[in-house]
């Protein structure tokens, strides 16, 4: 029997007996599922103030091709808490675990609040990355060292102080006077390289002040600052960091086109270093 029968008896008989070899694999390969992420700490060493308020972050990124499912929690005896600032990821009552999902290329800033004696002096944070068959995970540390607890920042005040500023839509950094910051943080907003950094302290005239003699007499012109960031900083301690999120309309505006981080919601983080 001729190979030209059998291959017409062949495809006849296809649709029920399958006798040709499906080739489909070899054409069309599925496209290659990489998750991979990272989990770092803003900053490792933290100078906090006992028995004040102070904030330190973390970063977590989705750097794979896929949306994915992340966690992070610590031990609920830590005097910490997560700031639930966005709708974007779920904070656990209690505030020891976050639970988010993010976008490949997103990097999400998740804000702690310390508030502790000078016996806390590190924590363990951990991460995990969840999909339907399995899980990655890591964790971080972070060390704490006490400082004095300095002056008040009132309404009026010059202060002189050290931030970082990022875009909370992706976290990439766009601004900071923190060398480390510069020399460590991976991720930069589009057009923001180290060529940007400097790191001279920032001083910001008139905190709190609408114009001269508002709100108070000590003012002697209007604040230097966006209003989210002015705002923070009145009632500040020298030598606490906090991190403030700010909407587009205490920032840059609401119009994407008026400025080049207009319409984009900001954290800062700020530690004033004095003030007078």
């Amino acid at each position: 029997m001729g190979k030209a029968y059998l291959l017409v008896i062949c495809l006849l008989l296809t649709p029920f007996t399958g006798c040709m070899e499906d080739d489909t694999d070899d054409k069309e390969t599925e496209e290659e599922i990489i998750r991979e992420w990272d989990f770092f700490a803003i900053e490792v060493d933290h100078n906090i103030v006992a028995n004040l308020s102070n904030h330190v972050a973390i970063g977590i990124a989705n750097l794979g091709n896929r949306s994915a499912d992340f966690n992070v929690s610590f031990d609920s005896d830590y005097p910490l808490h997560f700031l639930e600032y966005s709708s974007d990821f779920t904070v656990s009552e209690g505030g020891t675990e976050v639970e988010l999902s993010l976008e490949p290329g997103v990097v999400r800033i998740l804000i702690l609040e310390i508030s502790s004696t000078s016996d806390f002096n590190s924590a363990d944070i951990s991460a995990t990355m969840n999909w339907d068959s399995g899980s990655s995970s890591k964790s971080i540390s972070l060390n704490f060292s006490y400082v004095p607890k300095g002056e008040r920042v009132e309404i009026g005040n010059t202060t002189y102080s050290y931030y970082s500023g990022f875009l909370e839509r992706n976290g990439k950094l766009f601004d900071s006077n923190i060398e480390d910051v510069w020399d460590n943080y991976g991720y930069f907003m589009e057009g923001t390289t180290s060529a940007n950094r400097y790191t001279a302290i920032l001083t910001a005239q008139n905190v709190g002040c609408n114009g001269a003699g508002d709100p108070s007499e000590d003012c002697d012109s209007g604040r230097q600052m966006i209003l989210g960031f002015d705002q923070g900083m009145v009632g500040m301690y020298v030598n606490q960091t906090l991190y403030v999120v700010i909407p587009p309309e205490d920032a840059y505006g609401t119009n994407p086109d008026g400025h080049f981080l207009g319409g984009e919601t900001l954290i800062f983080s700020i530690r004033i270093v004095s003030v007078e």
